[in-house]
């Protein structure tokens, strides 16, 4: 469509649930990528790795010669630079040298809070919003994002918004067997993902506390691993819990599908804390796409893709009594189908819809027409 323009992409990360829409853009635009990290998935996009993970770091140790001179040379060869994140050393970097180089600049933003607690956050934050002016076009997934970014300043014709899609649709996945500790008939409610403050797990296990009190037939499933596990086991322990189980991460789609399929129900209740928060979860899509009626917090920032009554609630954040008011409604009342859900989740734009944006994004700072 546009192969004589080039881009150079700087990504933290390849990622399965990514892999189609990059290869929708590979189609459009010659792409050489620079992933930070290295990835294990089989591909064939033209890409280089770098040996250090530094998303969202401002440490000058971080970025080696040989990275430094591998975005010298490929910017000064391409008609644009794609990056993510203008808060990490190598976003800051490749801007910088994009303006020396006279080059374009697309940002890949997934910015929703001002981080306030601690110095070099708000020094990373400052720098960030001064290097907005140096950005031509910002591509986000998601509204919030989106107003997040209007709200520090940013023109919003400049900014081009996409949503997450995952990589599999759960609903299509064959289940393979976990073996759980809840009896068959009990009502099982769903947190995946990682065991984070933002994350907001102490609020649903609170929230479980009342609901095992008033609905005996349910469980709380909890799958995920992360510095806070300790302490939310602990606070389960505190409050007698009888029904509650922590399982591992679990990445095999056919046994994420397998505990889908057992929930009822699936939470993602996060949280904005000081330091953090949850811009656009993948998880979220991946619990639609399997048909669980999901309850999200308002803080999440694709919890426009759940409307109230139709494929779940939207709850105040570090609200355990709306979340359990919302839990307890579902189980009681199953007045939200797996049908229901998947019907709602078809008209959700997919990988096609991530590259048209892109696509208009890269049309809209090099000026070529459509």
């Amino acid at each position: 469509m546009n192969k004589d323009t080039r881009i150079f992409w700087c990504h933290p990360q390849l990622r399965d649930y990514r892999l189609p829409f990059f290869d929708l853009m590979k189609e459009r635009f010659t792409i050489r990528f620079f992933f930070q990290k290295k990835s294990n998935l089989l591909h064939d996009l033209d890409c280089y790795y770098s040996k250090k993970n530094t998303i969202e770091r401002l440490r000058p140790s971080q970025v080696t010669f040989r990275d430094m001179m591998r975005l010298f040379q490929n910017i000064k060869n391409s008609d644009l630079l794609i990056t993510s994140f203008v808060r990490s050393l190598y976003s800051i970097t490749g801007i910088v040298l994009s303006k020396i180089l006279k080059k374009r600049v697309i940002v890949w933003e997934e910015w929703m809070t001002i981080r306030k607690n601690r110095l070099r956050y708000r020094f990373r934050d400052f720098l960030a919003v001064r290097m907005f002016k140096w950005v031509d076009a910002f591509f986000v997934m998601g509204r919030k994002q989106r107003e997040t970014l209007i709200s520090l300043g940013c023109d919003a014709k400049k900014i081009f918004e996409a949503n997450e899609y995952p990589g599999h649709r759960y609903s299509d996945v064959p289940a393979k067997l976990v073996r759980l500790p809840f009896r068959e008939g009990m009502k099982v409610v769903l947190y995946l993902g990682r065991l984070l403050e933002c994350k907001g797990v102490d609020y649903l296990i609170r929230a479980f506390r009342l609901l095992e009190n008033n609905h005996q037939s349910c469980g709380l499933l909890v799958v995920g691993s992360g510095p806070e596990k300790e302490k939310l086991s602990l606070l389960a322990q505190s409050l007698g819990l009888r029904n509650i189980y922590f399982s591992e991460a679990i990445t095999d789609p056919g046994q994420k599908s397998y505990i889908f399929r057992r929930s009822s129900v699936a939470v993602v209740p996060s949280i904005i804390t000081a330091d953090k928060s949850d811009p656009g979860p993948l998880v979220t899509l991946e619990i639609l796409s399997a048909g669980v009626p999901l309850i999200i917090s308002e803080a999440v920032g694709n919890s426009d893709l759940v409307s109230d009554g139709v494929n779940g609630y939207v709850v105040p954040q570090k609200d355990e009594y709306r979340l359990y008011e919302k839990l307890k409604y579902i189980l009681d009342q199953e007045n939200i189908s797996r049908e229901q859900v998947l019907s709602h989740f078809s008209k959700i734009r997919d990988h096609r819809y991530q590259a048209q944006q892109m696509e208009k994004a890269v049309q809209f700072v090099l000026g070529l027409s459509g």
